[in-house]
């Protein structure tokens, strides 16, 4: 009981009119219409709880089981919606750094494709990318030719066609992984680096 007249801030056994006056001061003072901070309505229905145990109005909450019950069940609450503003806090945060993020690429690119090296750095970037393909293909189908120069030895040229098409495969992924990321760089429109 002596948590009831903590909340109220009056001594444990006040009389009944003293703690009305003081629910009335503190009712007035964390009144959600009166007071808009976000742990107004907690501390009201606490301060409302309170008071009735004390005064004995309302036999519902007048078990102090039922008021633990509301009280735990008050925290929860506040800790869920703390836990809330928490992640929303993180993620604008996160919102924050991503654009900042994207802003300062857009600024380096604009400075790269104004710069004098800009051409030679996209005709380098794309012959490269076109060499790998070039060899991709032709691992592709160097082992068909050596099928019609070498036909006796087809059992030594099915391993070594095997092979040579794996490593063909492996290239092309990286080429095309390769061209993803130098598109931004040099397409006509750079690739946001994050959703809105």
């Amino acid at each position: 009981m002596r948590h009831y007249y903590n909340v109220l801030g009056v001594d444990q056994g006040a009389d009944k009119e003293t703690i009305r006056q003081a629910y009335r001061k503190l009712a007035l003072q964390y009144h959600p219409d009166h007071n808009p901070s976000p742990g107004a309505n907690a501390t009201f229905i606490e301060i409302k709880d309170a008071y009735d145990i004390l005064t004995g109005s309302n036999n519902c909450s007048s078990d102090p089981d039922i008021f633990e019950f509301k009280q735990a069940f008050q925290e929860w609450q506040r800790e869920e919606m703390e836990a809330k503003l928490r992640q929303e806090e993180k993620r604008r945060r996160i919102r924050e750094a991503a654009r900042l993020q994207y802003e300062s690429f857009l600024r380096n690119n604009a400075h790269f494709r104004s710069s004098w090296y800009f051409y030679p750095a996209m005709l380098l970037a794309y012959s490269v990318l076109y060499i790998n393909r070039l060899v991709s293909i032709m691992l592709l189908l160097a082992p068909l030719a050596g099928f019609f120069w070498f036909s006796q030895a087809w059992l030594f040229l099915i391993p070594v066609t095997m092979v040579c098409w794996l490593f063909s495969f492996r290239l092309l992924s990286l080429a095309t992984l390769y061209r993803d990321e130098i598109s931004p760089y040099f397409s006509g429109r750079p690739q946001p680096a994050f959703r809105m």
